[in-house]
């Protein structure tokens, strides 16, 4: 009897959803590794799941370092910051309003 392939189908966002889920446990590895002695078992057993993670995170992006921080960057040549408008003046017309020597909230 002859063999019947299936054609299996996993859509991007599939893909996405793994690799978003995937993030929160390579978080979660991460932070254990801070207070985990260094070289014991579950340490190192952390750090294999954190590479298994990036693994994962290369084969959907093509990046390895995927959640690795990125660098802060400078701006490009000539690219230039907008500066931030002086603020504009009330209108004379509006009526002044403050607290008046009893403490109460009120108009002129």
């Amino acid at each position: 009897m002859a063999r019947r392939r299936s054609k299996r189908i996993l859509a991007p966002e599939d893909r996405q959803d793994f690799l978003a889920e995937a993030g929160t446990w390579r978080a979660a590895c991460i932070r254990l590794m801070t207070r985990a002695p260094i070289n014991e078992p579950f340490y190192r057993a952390l750090t294999e799941v954190t590479a298994a993670i990036d693994s994962v995170a290369e084969a959907v992006t093509g990046h390895r370092n995927h959640f690795h921080n990125r660098m802060h960057s400078a701006p490009p040549p000539g690219w230039t910051v907008a500066k931030p408008q002086a603020a504009e003046a009330a209108p004379a017309s509006l009526p002044a309003v403050g607290i008046d020597g009893a403490g109460r909230c009120g108009g002129e």
